[in-house]
């Protein structure tokens, strides 16, 4: 009426056995039958009907492919009308057909049926037309009405390229031959990655699935998608699904790569302060042996007793503790006897102990820690490795306080890559500490491993 086209407008919903019928005849499945509503649209000339179909194609997006103009080309049967297949208001296809009366006459009525009696047949190509013709007419005979047999005559249309349309409607180009994924990564980069599914006219597919031609796809996308794998590359079709696909993987790889370089380069930072801080206690081994040397020679005697260790068969024996790996009570313990120094009391994982010249073995003795009615302190050595921050040292000096436990010697090294190590030297009286400490140092912010070096 906006127009000025006077018109008539009818539609109807297709019969359940008309849907089953075409679905048997055709082998067809329900979401590929688009004539499920249809609405004819008859007017008064042609230059009406296109008209018409601009104002359809201007409030409703056609789908690719599913428009035929049989006015400008009629069929050989001289059937003319224009069809067109569009998506609705509410997201489903439906076919609207626009002709002239005398058009909807020919349609309704079939002049072409008693052509070849009226006006007989004079060439092949005339006789090809009525071989067609009784094809045409078995059709009709299997059709329940004149939009199936419309339907049943149409011819799919042959090309490199598909449309597809979004759930909204939009519309996508693809290749022939594309699927779900080259669909999603057509949408977008993230909508592709993040896909695990895909539904086609509402069915749920794989997603190697081959798209159509008006096709109406919906992807399922999880945010905990791990993305892409290599079988995708497999699956998608197109040049820029792929390369996309590619790079991802390739940059999953990188961060892989870089990962585990950096745990390779913790591993070896901490090995090297290790060994450092295993040559400080060499050279502190080595100092406190010349000192011991020294007190021998001067005439005095240190007792096992005093230092809270028994050495089995032996009494009055000079003792000592080694400082490269600082037994306390609670450890299991070794002793080794020395040149003119006594014994050396080691842990039994102390690496120098495993590490001992078969020659040497000789030397090792029993020793067992001595029960005392008054507590005795050790030193304990444990190394804390963090990302250096403002108030770390006062957080763990804290908890030493909180603890009730001495510091009696802190050694601390920031490297330039914001690594901090820390040697702190604690006076204890059992294992027990050791642990306890160790679990409150875990828990301060920013710090990264804590460990009791067995050397």
């Amino acid at each position: 009426e906006e127009l000025g086209i006077k018109a008539e407008i009818y539609g109807r919903n297709k019969h359940y056995y008309s849907i089953y019928k075409k679905m048997k005849y055709q082998q067809r499945d329900l979401d590929e039958i688009f004539d499920l509503t249809a609405v004819r649209v008859i007017v008064d000339s042609v230059k009406d009907c296109y008209g018409v179909l601009g104002a359809v194609h201007t409030k409703w997006k056609p789908i690719p492919g599913r428009f035929k103009d049989y006015i400008a080309m009629p069929k050989p049967n001289k059937y003319q009308s224009l069809h067109t297949t569009v998506i609705g208001d509410n997201g489903n296809p439906f076919e609207i057909q626009i002709r002239t009366w005398e058009m909807h006459r020919v349609a309704e009525y079939g002049v072409a049926a008693h052509w070849k009696y009226k006006e007989g047949v004079q060439t092949a190509d005339e006789e090809v037309r009525i071989a067609w013709l009784r094809q045409a007419l078995e059709w009709q005979q299997e059709s329940s009405d004149s939009t199936e047999f419309v339907e049943t005559l149409k011819m799919e249309l042959f090309s490199n390229q598909v449309f597809v349309f979004t759930p909204k409607g939009d519309v996508k180009e693809l290749p022939a031959g594309s699927t779900p994924l080259d669909f999603a990564f057509k949408v977008h980069t993230n909508v592709g990655i993040r896909c695990v599914g895909a539904k086609v006219n509402g069915r749920i597919v794989t997603l190697d699935h081959v798209l159509k031609n008006g096709d109406i796809v919906e992807i399922l996308t999880n945010k905990s998608s791990k993305g892409p794998s290599a079988d995708w590359l497999k699956i998608a079709r197109t040049n820029s699904a792929r390369t996309k696909i590619r790079q991802f993987l390739n940059k999953q790889e990188r961060d892989q790569l870089s990962e585990r370089d950096k745990e390779k380069a913790q591993r070896e930072k901490e090995k090297a302060h290790e060994l450092e801080l295993q040559r400080q206690q060499i050279a502190v081994e080595r100092k406190e042996s010349e000192e011991a040397s020294l007190l021998d020679k001067k005439g005095h005697k240190h007792t096992a007793g005093t230092k809270g260790v028994s050495v089995k068969g032996v009494e009055d024996l000079y003792v000592r503790f080694a400082r490269c790996c600082n037994p306390v009570p609670g450890d299991a313990i070794i002793g080794y006897t020395t040149k003119g120094r006594g014994v050396s009391i080691h842990r039994k994982d102390c690496v120098n102990m495993l590490n001992l010249p078969p020659d040497e073995m000789p030397r090792l003795i029993d020793v067992s820690w001595a029960e005392t009615d008054q507590p005795m302190y050790f030193d304990a050595a444990i190394q804390i490795i963090a990302d250096d921050r403002k108030g770390l040292v006062a957080d763990i000096s804290k908890i030493c306080e909180d603890m009730d436990v001495n510091i009696n010697g802190l050694n601390i090294k920031s490297k330039s890559d914001g690594i901090l190590y820390m040697e702190i030297i604690l006076a204890i009286t059992s294992t027990s500490d050791i642990l306890k400490l160790e679990s409150r140092f875990r828990q301060v912010k920013n710090v990264s491993n804590v460990f009791r070096s067995n050397t």
